[in-house]
């Protein structure tokens, strides 16, 4: 792998697992470095893998919280935009594969923002405000 330049992407520490902040760092640092094909889909994989374990997670916690309120919409919305990015499948190219990944990157941070506490400290990525539902 060539690297291009070393972009300063990181998701919220107060959030995210260690090894889950790793594969989401990686997935967004995909569009500043030269990937190997095989790199693509191995990441994808197992980015796919933790939107898999996430999912029953969020939909369990929308069950729990009262129908309709702000922590129910957050959920629904998580489920819902996950699901959709599953239903691409990986791409190779440098440019569609770094689009890829980084998304299903950010499905994995808004689904851990959905199962944490209303209340809990959320930073936002570097130029990925999820808070709000969209990049900027």
């Amino acid at each position: 792998m060539r690297t291009a330049t070393q972009p300063s992407y990181r998701p919220p520490d107060d959030l995210l697992p260690g090894e889950v902040r790793a594969l989401v760092t990686k997935a967004f640092r995909a569009g500043h470095e030269w990937w190997e094909p095989q790199e693509f889909v191995d990441l994808d994989k197992v980015l796919r893998e933790e939107v898999d374990r996430l999912v029953p997670l969020v939909r369990r916690r929308a069950g729990e919280v009262r129908h309709r309120s702000r922590e129910w919409y957050a959920c629904d919305k998580a489920v819902d935009a996950a699901e959709y990015t599953m239903r691409h499948p990986v791409s190779t190219g440098q440019i569609s594969g770094s689009i890829h990944v980084a998304e299903l990157a950010r499905r994995v941070v808004e689904l851990w923002r959905a199962t944490a506490e209303p209340d809990a400290p959320v930073e936002c990525l570097d130029g990925c405000d999820l808070s709000a539902g969209g990049s900027s």
